[in-house]
């Protein structure tokens, strides 16, 4: 079972996400979970411990079958994440690109981690992220972000690179790809 911890005790983040969670896996199902955290009425502009949000994901992992449940909420939370204003205007390469900013807008502290965007060509970007969230969890965000932020219609493919161990397997990050049919 993995167990995830954030990097430093100061580590939150924004209410908003943690609702998006609590409605991807369905309130009643999950609420026990969230009480247990100390999550219950969750103000959507407040800032909470992020690692009570990554006990609920220890706690999916606890109790098996965890791998959809994470890729569902990392693709519920997309639909609100808190964005930088002027990125309604950037196509799906410049979304991409934006992803370190992006966490950084909905999390906060001395040691967050990092994400790394690096195009490999226009239609292409290898996501490097050293975060305390599970892989999995980041591999629903890279997947609905690409739906999200593409011309509607748009196929899109999201992988793990099959060469360096996820961080929960004892790699130092998790890399996800992402590749997509040129945008016209």
């Amino acid at each position: 079972m993995a167990h995830y911890q954030v990097f430093h005790p100061d580590h939150e983040v924004i209410g908003q996400i943690a609702l998006e969670i609590q409605t991807a896996i369905g309130g009643e199902n999950i609420y026990p979970i969230y009480e247990r955290h100390g999550l219950t009425n969750v103000n959507p502009r407040a800032w909470y411990p992020m690692q009570n949000l990554l006990d609920v994901f220890n706690d999916f992992e606890a109790r098996g079958g965890a791998m959809f449940d994470l890729v569902s909420v990392g693709m519920k939370t997309v639909e609100n994440l808190v964005l930088p204003p002027e990125a309604s205007n950037f196509h799906l390469l410049e979304m991409f690109q934006l992803s370190a900013q992006i966490y950084l807008l909905n999390s906060r502290g001395s040691n967050i981690g990092t994400i790394d965007c690096e195009a490999l060509a226009p239609t292409h970007v290898k996501l490097t992220y050293i975060v305390p969230m599970p892989s999995d969890f980041m591999y629903g965000i890279v997947y609905a972000f690409g739906r999200r932020f593409s011309v509607p219609g748009t196929p899109i493919t999201v992988y793990y690179d099959e060469d360096i161990p996820r961080r929960e397997d004892g790699g130092a990050a998790t890399i996800i790809h992402a590749r997509w049919k040129p945008q016209r």
